[in-house]
């Protein structure tokens, strides 16, 4: 796949996903409001905030996908980690938020106003979720963002925060008891320890933490590349390498390479060094 096609399919998997999100949120906050059920007004700040996030993830990748340049020689791949952070921190006040109106609503608990229609139309937008699911999924094979997995673990969670969302409110039928801010307390406490798991992992990779030698011996071996030591240096996606290769490597190895986002920038073979 080509950059520039991979960089398209990620903006545009972020801006289709904020329209969707845009549209959800909308439809959520309007059932919300008339059936005084809190935990689907909950929803629908959940999917506002998606809607952030797919705006930072859009800007993300696009400053992440930008040629290296003389005063950045090592390019933008960060930016790709920083939104991703910047959207896992929204997802967690999201999270805080559903925990503070539930509580609240623990102690005033207005009367909750059933509609099947209602019912209908949010099942039916949980539905939408898990189709952006395997659009998010989709892009995904074609460019492996930390901001499209981001997109994929949350569009799951959505699943999951809709579906205790229409128990909640199905069970407001049958209660008198706040049975939507006790679900709203679970599903936000759900939501924050994802969330700092997801954060962690991020804060290593924008430490240089993870795994980058892993990913430049699988591409080595995918292209038959024969080398005896490397060195590698990671930023973002973005890995640079120094190697000292067994066999001269031809310009269709190094294409594929690029490809993958890794970077020969000085290559060593029978005791002369070549900058590539």
């Amino acid at each position: 796949m080509k950059k520039g096609n991979e960089l398209k399919v990620g903006i545009l998997s972020q801006v289709f996903g904020g329209i969707v999100n845009i549209a959800l949120c909308g439809v959520k906050f309007y059932i919300g409001t008339i059936t005084n059920c809190i935990s689907i007004l909950q929803d629908a700040y959940n999917n506002l905030g998606d809607v952030v996030g797919n705006a930072t993830g859009a800007l993300g990748i696009g400053l992440a996908g930008k040629k290296p340049t003389e005063k950045y020689p090592h390019g933008f791949g960060r930016f790709e980690d920083v939104a991703t952070l910047f959207m896992y921190i929204i997802y967690f006040l999201v999270g805080a938020l559903f925990i503070y109106k539930s509580v609240e609503r623990l102690f005033f608990h207005p009367p909750i106003f059933f509609l099947w229609w209602s019912f209908i139309v949010v099942a039916i937008t949980m539905l939408v979720k898990v189709g952006m699911f395997f659009g998010y999924w989709a892009a995904y094979r074609v460019n492996k963002s930390s901001v499209i997995k981001a997109d994929m673990i949350d569009s799951l969670q959505d699943v999951g925060i809709t579906a205790m969302t229409l128990l909640s409110y199905g069970l407001s039928m049958a209660s008198a008891a706040p049975v939507d801010a006790i679900i709203g307390i679970i599903i936000g406490s759900v939501i924050i320890i994802s969330i700092i798991k997801n954060i962690k992992g991020v804060i290593e990779s924008l430490l240089g933490s993870w795994d980058i030698d892993q990913r430049v011996e699988d591409a080595f071996e995918a292209n038959k590349i024969e080398y005896i030591d490397y060195k590698a240096f990671g930023y973002g996606r973005r890995i640079e390498c120094v190697v000292e290769l067994k066999n001269e490597i031809t310009e269709e190895q190094i294409k594929a390479l690029e490809e993958s986002h890794i970077f020969i920038i000085s290559a060593k073979f029978d005791k002369k060094e070549e900058t590539v």
